[in-house]
């Protein structure tokens, strides 16, 4: 019961906390923290609590990145966030505290290696009428997208088809759609190994729908830009968008003149078809 009053303080202050302050007692909120998370897994209410501390402290102070993102308190967070899937506010913080972590090269690699990623896939799909919870999926996914390791698990854990299903479910949300869109762009283009993923009709249509639905916001517009051009960079993709030119043309179109920002994929895009 102490325990569990305290880390419900402490969430709701620690977004106030001084930065000085943080900096200060880094090493005894570290440790505090993690003896809590080591030996509270089996308590729901302890661990909501925590992943919210965890994920606002990581994001404020790198110091609190480099100390969590070990494999042993990774592997916890992965643990916790497996066991209670049904718990809103445990998967939006644990997926904003994964892709917080991602910015460390060695944490995205254990992310990777120990089931985090199927984690996250299996809270985009029990979570699909959670805007806030797809966002914060979307978002890690992305971000953890970035090595040709981690494309792959997230391709063997249906983490396309994921992706795909949150984007017909979602279809009139811009923000879970350009998200959905940025994290394809990651997956799509491995450029280590120079491998351009097929792109299914299915993802062309969600593609078609979002710019045609959105045509005012840059940050979707500028997504889908993008997502087409590394598609297009793979021969049997561009006829499989060129199926679709007329509306793609004039999708496209829409957005090189209603966004200037967005001339220089518009105009590659309307060259290749």
């Amino acid at each position: 019961l102490v325990q569990r009053t305290a880390c419900k303080a402490f969430s709701i202050i620690s977004k106030g906390i001084p930065e000085a302050l943080l900096v200060e007692l880094n090493v005894a909120i570290s440790e505090t923290l993690a003896l809590v998370l080591n030996s509270s897994l089996t308590d729901e209410n302890i661990m909501c609590s925590l992943l919210e501390i965890l994920w606002c402290i990581c994001a404020r102070e790198p110091r609190f990145k480099d100390y969590f993102g070990s494999r042993l308190h990774i592997t916890n967070i992965v643990q916790s966030m497996a066991m209670y899937l049904p718990n809103r506010m445990i998967q939006t913080a644990g997926c904003s505290f994964l892709w917080t972590l991602s910015s460390v090269e060695i944490a995205k690699d254990i992310i990777g290696s120990c089931g985090g990623l199927g984690v996250i896939i299996n809270s985009l799909m029990a979570h699909l009428d959670s805007p806030s919870i797809q966002r914060e999926a979307l978002v890690a996914l992305k971000n953890l997208a970035t090595t040709t390791g981690n494309k792959r698990v997230i391709m063997n854990c249906g983490g396309e088809r994921a992706i795909l299903i949150s984007m017909w479910y979602n279809g009139r949300d811009e923000t879970v759609l350009t998200q959905a869109f940025s994290a394809l762009n990651n997956i799509a283009v491995d450029t280590t190994t120079r491998e351009v993923q097929s792109v299914s009709p299915e993802i062309l249509e969600c593609v078609l729908r979002g710019m045609g639905r959105h045509p005012g916001s840059l940050p979707l517009q500028r997504s889908a830009l993008f997502l087409l051009k590394n598609y297009s960079f793979s021969a049997a993709n561009i006829e499989k968008i060129a199926q679709n030119r007329t509306q793609f043309v004039q999708h496209i179109q829409t957005a090189l003149y209603s966004h200037p920002e967005c001339k220089e994929r518009a105009q590659y895009l309307l060259k290749k078809l």
